[in-house]
């Protein structure tokens, strides 16, 4: 009871100080916690209609260059979004009908290294995004499975893998990272019914779709 007292205590201590400056933390143990603190979370954006975040996306890395990764039903049939960072508006550079991934231009230096190397099933892993609007929200889960099993989504058929961590809307776009800070997939659903079993686009597809819009890097 004691140890469960001070859990609570300590991720309250997080949140609290998370909203105070712009973040809020699910804390699990420093490990967790400072990774995404430092590397993931500067990494992260969302995008805006209006005043209002509606969804995530995230600096990548690939072939030199920083690009901005979110989802297809994010991007929709716009030329561009806009950014909560400085309110800007960032040009759509592809879709992928194929994965629900879309990449945008990025105007940073940093982002996100894809792994190179498939996590095992209970692996632990970090997610990182703003559900239903909020500031940036980080949470520790675990993959699920990584049976591979098709999703039916209102724009198409997507072959995907779950993880174990609570998401809503908003969350779609979200890094799916190791806690190294390498992304291992792409949030892009989740029921309401059953929000801690949320949707992901593997690693693999990423790559897939990174390598037909810019080539293969070296």
């Amino acid at each position: 009871m004691k140890n469960i007292l001070i859990l609570s205590l300590k991720t309250l201590l997080a949140i609290s100080l998370g909203w105070a400056i712009g973040y809020t933390a699910i804390e699990y143990g420093p490990q967790v916690y400072d990774m995404p603190r430092y590397k993931v979370v500067p990494r992260v954006v969302a995008f805006l209609k209006g005043s209002r975040i509606v969804a995530t996306g995230f600096h990548i890395e690939w072939k030199d260059k920083v690009y901005i990764l979110t989802n297809r039903h994010v991007c929709g049939n716009k030329s561009n979004l806009h950014l909560n960072t400085d309110r800007g508006i960032r040009k759509i550079i592809s879709r992928y009908d194929k994965h629900d991934l879309c990449v945008l231009e990025s105007k940073v230096k940093k982002g996100l290294r894809l792994a190179t190397y498939a996590p095992a099933e209970l692996d632990r892993i970090i997610l990182v995004g703003h559900p239903r609007g909020f500031k940036t929200v980080i949470q520790e889960g675990r993959v699920i499975s990584l049976a591979e099993y098709s999703y039916t989504h209102p724009i198409g058929y997507y072959t995907s893998y779950r993880i174990g961590a609570f998401a809503y809307g908003g969350n779609s776009g979200s890094p799916v990272v190791t806690i190294w800070g390498t992304v291992v997939g792409v949030l892009f659903s989740v029921s309401d019914r059953y929000p801690g079993h949320p949707s992901v686009v593997p690693w693999y597809e990423i790559k897939e779709f990174m390598e037909d819009t810019f080539g293969k890097e070296d």
